[in-house]
């Protein structure tokens, strides 16, 4: 798989909606006659005996049709990516003595072909591949879900241990090849996470409140993006974050410190205030530059303590080596 497409899949799995999307066989209670005609001449076609295929084939085929309709989503690479992922996660999930994965998948391909849904995107999925983007979706949603119930009795600890477990299963891998594409995409799923750790905590408190840092220093980061990919329609409970706290209080400081200077300066300029405000100004200035060294002596104050604590424990290690 190229780069670009496998970019593209984990985009589509993290940042999708995945409730309405979902394909699930078991509530899927199709018509029929309506596709048990296009069902048995693929499986002729792909599987050579289709009496086995077509019971399931039905059900898939109408979740094709209405693919669009139950999962609208205006941008189609993602929104393709996404449904040859579905199809490709309910052929492995759903194995048939007789068929193999491969040969499902063409079965499939030919049936979207025909109905002009996604046809250029109906592809089988290498396990590899598809293991990562399955453990990335599977993340997500367990979160996802986890958030979406937090204020309801049915909200479920486990969804999110095991979504941290997802994630911290590729710690080896990341820390090996950490110019990888996928652990780039763990990074931004550990930034929501601990955005939310707020939330997460007052319900499980032996969760673990900080994740291991995964991908390139620096990598893609957008909030904005990650609070999409968990927001399908039902209500997802954004905590406050601190971050955005910060920066308001920041935005609301520094346009306060404008407005007092353009006073400032038009009482300067244009009342007879002005000469008994320069001095105020140099005094003011005068202030700032005695908190400013102090600040500087407290840190390399405590800069020297720190380094000659850490020199005291060496020593003291290493007489201990000695006396043994």
């Amino acid at each position: 798989m190229t780069s670009i497409a496998e970019e593209e899949y984990y985009n589509a799995v993290s940042k999708l909606p995945t409730d309405k999307c979902r394909l699930n066989i078991t509530i899927i209670n199709p018509i029929r006659e309506q596709y048990e005609a296009l069902c048995e001449m693929k499986g002729k076609t792909h599987l050579k005996d289709e009496k086995d295929f077509i019971d399931h084939c039905v059900k898939v085929t109408s979740y094709i049709e209405n693919f669009y309709e139950n999962c609208p989503i205006k941008d189609n690479p993602k929104h393709c990516k996404f449904f040859n992922y579905i199809l490709n996660e309910e052929v492995r999930n759903n194995r048939y003595t007789k068929y193999n994965d491969v040969m499902l998948m063409n079965a499939y391909k030919d049936i979207s072909s025909e109905m002009g849904i996604c046809k250029d995107d109906v592809e089988f999925i290498q396990q590899e591949d598809f293991t990562k983007i399955n453990d990335l979706h599977n993340m997500n949603y367990k979160l996802k879900s986890f958030l979406n119930n937090i204020n309801d009795s049915g909200y479920n600890c486990r969804e999110v241990n095991n979504s941290v477990d997802l994630y911290k299963s590729y710690e080896r891998m990341c820390n090996k090849q950490n110019i990888n594409i996928f652990c780039n995409k763990l990074n931004e799923y550990k930034s929501y996470y601990i955005r939310h750790i707020a939330q997460i905590l007052p319900k499980c408190p032996q969760i673990d409140e900080t994740l291991p840092s995964f991908g390139i220093i620096g990598a893609e980061d957008d909030e904005s993006e990650m609070q999409g990919s968990f927001h399908d329609g039902d209500e997802v409970l954004v905590a406050s974050s601190g971050l955005g706290f910060s920066r308001s209080n920041i935005l609301i400081a520094f346009s306060s410190l404008l407005l007092i200077f353009f006073i400032i300066f038009i009482l300067y300029k244009f009342t007879p205030v002005g000469p008994w405000i320069l001095p105020q100004i140099r005094n003011m200035k005068q202030n700032l530059n005695n908190i400013f060294k102090e600040i500087l002596h407290f840190f390399y104050k405590s800069k020297t303590q720190r380094i000659n604590t850490q020199k005291n424990q060496i020593n003291l290690q290493y007489l201990s080596l000695e006396n043994e």
